[in-house]
């Protein structure tokens, strides 16, 4: 049986702000917009004090309520910038928000002088990045699956007293993680303990190769055909007017400090382009195994027009597509 790819929209609370705006009430229309277009899912950025945005989490509970047929996610969420404990705690109330409804995207973050200060100014230290993201998806999966009180075994934390954390998630031993990194930890981490992954890739023969090596690891592990699942984050901007290469260029300007030619290069699995091409782009990462599409869009000024002609254009020519190598967990 063919399995449609599934397609879903990263809110734009970063590129709102950069543009002034720091409410929600655009970011809810937004997200009612998707809802009633066609979009699958909806996801959250996560960079609590680093760039100025909407707390992911929040704007998450508040669509869990609002809109109660969309799945949710986070593309993605720093796990260690939280203490773990406190994150299961968080997470676990979110899930019974939306009962089988929430995905979480995970990752390290971008590494410089900001993420050093996010983590400084929460007391908690920031090397081994890696590391300590894997240990904080732990310590929550421990706490979900423990059948009372369990005291959390972990290198980065101390924790006194046994833990209960209450309720536990909806979903068997909590929401499924994903992760958004590309480097072979990233990729054995995956295959061994994860439920999918959701890189930022340029070409798709790396999308290809990456998730052939994640399979062949989790088969070698004992894991079954089908407990991961696979999706793609792109950037895109549809268009090619003059006013489509001005918004462009000051998406790029005002929101990474760079030249659209540099782009890809800052920002990993980025197109602009007319319909047609856009979907010549993405056809590959479909065809490589990605089953869920992320939609991100690179600009400050037409998220209204994005998501309506990505929704009638794009969307619709996705689903079209033959199904990709291997088979997957259910997707959102």
């Amino acid at each position: 049986m063919t399995e449609t790819v599934r397609v879903g929209y990263v809110l734009p609370s970063r590129e709102l702000a950069v543009a002034g705006d720091l409410g929600t009430e655009r970011l809810l229309a937004l997200a009612d917009m998707a809802a009633s277009s066609g979009y699958d899912s909806l996801w959250v950025s996560d960079s609590p004090l680093g760039r100025a945005r909407v707390d992911g989490l929040s704007l998450l509970a508040a669509l869990a309520g609002r809109l109660p047929r969309m799945h949710l996610g986070t593309s993605v969420l720093i796990p260690a910038l939280r203490h773990p404990v406190m994150l299961a705690y968080v997470l676990a109330s979110l899930d019974r928000l939306a009962p089988g409804r929430l995905t979480l995207g995970a990752g390290v973050g971008l590494p410089g002088p900001a993420l050093s200060d996010q983590f400084a100014a929460v007391g908690l230290a920031a090397d081994r990045p890696f590391a300590r993201m894997a240990d904080t998806i732990a310590v929550c999966r421990r706490l979900w699956g423990a059948e009372g009180a369990v005291r959390p075994q972990s290198p980065f934390i101390d924790v006194a007293e046994p833990v209960d954390v209450q309720p536990r998630p909806s979903t068997p031993g909590g929401p499924p993680f994903w992760l958004g990194g590309t480097g072979p930890r990233a990729r054995r981490l995956v295959a061994r303990h994860l439920d999918g992954w959701m890189p930022y890739l340029q070409d798709a023969s790396r999308f290809r190769d990456g998730w052939d090596e994640i399979r062949q690891c989790a088969a070698d592990h004992g894991r079954p055909d089908g407990a991961l699942s696979a999706a793609f984050v792109p950037t895109i901007l549809i268009g090619q007017s003059r006013r489509t290469a001005g918004e462009l260029r000051e998406y790029c300007v005002r929101y990474y400090g760079c030249d659209p030619e540099e782009l890809s290069l800052r920002r990993p699995g980025f197109f602009a382009g007319d319909t047609q091409a856009c979907l010549e782009w993405l056809a590959p990462f479909v065809e490589a195994g990605a089953r869920t599409v992320i939609l991100r869009f690179a600009t400050l000024r037409s998220a209204e027009d994005q998501l309506l002609r990505t929704a009638e254009h794009i969307i619709p020519a996705l689903r079209r597509l033959p199904s990709g190598r291997g088979t997957h967990q259910e997707n959102p």
